[in-house]
């Protein structure tokens, strides 16, 4: 059973204040991967841990994420000093919960970008 992107997991061997603790896997490259802490605070916690350090978590899946993409791939983010752009990278894209959340700021950002955008899965864009 191999680790795949979006995939909740633990750690097998996890510290103290790790025990119970969820991850969800934002991008797999090779035997490391980038997992974010699983919380309620809007920008989540990342880190790189080796797959073989994580098991995954048979727990129901939490709400999907959703962000806005344009046709090349590319994802809105947003700086606070030069406002909205576009990524490739999943780690930096803007993300809302549910669909309706992202499409009801998606002419806001298309017109801003002056790119035609559309919600997708996070997942989507791998």
């Amino acid at each position: 059973m191999s680790i795949q992107v979006n995939d909740l997991v633990e750690f097998i061997e996890p510290f103290e204040d790790e025990v119970g603790t969820t991850y969800r896997v934002l991008e797999v490259n090779g035997d490391r991967c980038i997992i974010e802490y699983v919380c309620d605070m809007r920008i989540r916690p990342t880190s790189v841990r080796l797959v073989a350090d994580l098991k995954r978590v048979d727990a129901p899946r939490q709400a999907g994420r959703y962000v806005l993409a344009a046709g090349d791939g590319r994802m809105v983010t947003y700086d606070t000093r030069t406002g909205p752009s576009l990524t490739a990278s999943r780690a930096l894209s803007y993300v809302w919960t549910n669909p309706t959340e992202a499409e009801t700021k998606r002419l806001a950002y298309q017109a801003a970008l002056g790119v035609a955008l559309t919600v997708q899965p996070q997942g989507a864009n791998a």
